[in-house]
């Protein structure tokens, strides 16, 4: 006696046999029958393909079907290309998610290309295979090519010369007419001469037994220009909203030059250009993709207040001990930089500040470094008079020309220690306070009878301290030290005699 388990399976067999052959009863003679039933985490999954027969085109009907009816996450496209190429066609329909595809045609554009259908689901959800969505089921048939297309070629510029060897015309066999064309007489190919039509929007036109027809601009010269910006110095900062060319939609380049991608304006970053005059190109986006050019001049760095001197350096990769820049003093004094701008980030990245004569390069004594981060605020003196500071700096794998760190701004200056001690005083005068006159601020008062304040600007004196005499009162700043001298008187004794008695 047959099992319940048996019987179950033929009952499924028969009911999956009478219903496939009701659904292939649904396809015309001579139709292909494919159907699918898609499942969870699907990308891109071929369902199947239908090819037409040659010089037919391929066009699918839907008969039953539904994908992401419910889940709408899961989706239907369909590409025409040719066999195997799966999702490398184009897409003649969908992505799309529907309930019921029933009734639904889809028509490949050109003879020869494969319908391909493909399935994308999500990893997790209600799918086809879960019980949800029907099976997709496609009747799909060969029809006869009776459809003239044709595409015209890409704008022209009207010097880009004869375009050869075009084509496009389907079905093949057909005549190619238009203001500047050449019709090969092999029904494939035809030439255009963009010239001889002239500029502006001409019409081609492909004709087998039907026609079909399609537009190419040629685009004229002259009608691109570009305004000139205003020279900069080395060290000003980066110049945005730069602009000036026409007509709008093109494309701004060269040395320092970082094009915003609107098509209207671009920044412009003197330190990168470097020292000199650059050329700033705009360049049209289309037509003849002609161009217009200028020059802007970067000029020595002069951000500095007078008597000061502006020093620049913007970093780039494999800096080696390179000397950037020195400070010299004038003879007789100090040599004085004040950082106002500068980054050195990256690992291995540094800079370095020597004090020697002119030229002496890494060979000097180190003064400051090597220092790494936001050096700006860092205020660096020569400690002997007629030494130079020599910038030095070194960078790895990149920095400020590649977008990495920010530029080095320095102030340089030569500075004379000046110090002048306060005029003389009586003994017993008591303690002066609050005096001063030492020449850079930021050094220290010493002598007989001196008391620093420590704050690098003042100092009191006290002369009874001091005694009575002449005494030297020094300055000392980064080093360097420069004296004067004041006197101390003792207190007078007044005498007087009188008249002899009358």
């Amino acid at each position: 006696m047959m099992n319940f388990t048996k019987i179950f399976t033929i009952i499924l067999v028969t009911f999956f046999c009478f219903f496939h052959n009701l659904m292939l009863a649904q396809c015309g003679a001579g139709e292909n029958y494919n159907t699918s039933c898609y499942g969870q985490g699907e990308v891109n999954n071929v369902q199947f393909e239908f090819c037409p027969t040659a010089g037919d085109i391929a066009q699918s009907t839907i008969i039953a079907g539904a994908v992401g009816g419910i889940a709408p996450i899961n989706t239907l496209t369909v590409y025409e290309g040719i066999s195997g190429s799966g999702v490398g066609g184009s897409i003649v329909f969908g992505p799309a998610s529907s309930a019921d595809f029933s009734g639904t045609v889809i028509t490949a554009s050109a003879a020869d290309l494969c319908l391909i259908f493909v399935i994308n689901s999500a990893p997790v959800g209600i799918t086809c295979a879960d019980g949800f969505d029907a099976a997709l089921e496609v009747c799909s048939e060969s029809i006869a090519n009776t459809m003239v297309t044709f595409t015209a070629p890409a704008d022209l510029c009207v010097t880009a010369g004869v375009q050869t060897g075009l084509g496009s015309g389907s079905p093949s066999g057909g005549v190619y007419s238009g203001i500047g064309v050449t019709d090969d007489g092999n029904g494939m190919t035809y030439s255009f001469d963009p010239a001889a039509a002239g500029v502006g929007v001409k019409t081609l036109t492909y004709t087998n037994g039907g026609s079909a027809s399609d537009d190419i601009e040629v685009f004229g010269l002259g009608g691109v220009s570009l305004s000139t910006p205003a020279d900069l110095c080395i060290d000003a900062v980066v110049q945005t909203g730069l602009g000036g060319g026409s007509p709008a939609g093109g494309v701004y380049s060269g040395s320092g030059v970082i094009d915003d991608g609107n098509g209207t304006t671009y920044s412009f970053n003197p330190g990168i250009a470097g020292l000199g005059i650059h050329t700033i190109t705009y360049t049209e986006n289309g037509g003849c993709n002609e161009s217009a050019t200028t020059n802007i001049d970067v000029l020595a760095a002069c951000g500095c207040p007078a008597p000061q001197t502006s020093f620049f350096h913007c970093s780039g990769a494999g800096e080696n001990n390179l000397v950037i820049f020195e400070i010299c003093p004038i003879a007789s004094e100090l040599s004085q930089a004040n950082i106002n701008s500068g980054i050195y980030n990256l690992p291995g990245n540094s800079l370095t500040v020597y004090q020697g004569a002119s030229g002496s390069g890494t060979s000097g004594t180190i003064l400051y470094g090597p220092q790494t981060g936001n050096l700006a605020g860092n205020v660096i003196t020569a400690t002997i008079m007629d030494q130079c500071l020599i910038f030095v700096s070194n960078t790895i794998v990149g920095g400020c020309q590649e977008g990495f760190e920010t530029a080095l701004r320095v102030c340089g200056e030569s500075i004379d220690v000046t110090f002048v001690a306060p005029n003389a005083v009586c003994v017993d005068d008591g303690v002066l306070t609050g005096l001063g006159g030492g020449s850079p601020l930021g050094g220290v008062y010493s002598g007989s009878g001196v008391t620093d304040d420590g704050n690098g600007i003042t100092y009191s004196f006290d002369p009874a301290v001091a005694g009575v005499g002449v005494h030297t009162l020094a300055y000392t700043e980064s080093g360097n030290t420069i004296t004067d001298d004041i006197e101390v008187f003792a207190v007078p004794v007044a005498t007087f005699t009188a008249l002899g008695d009358l």
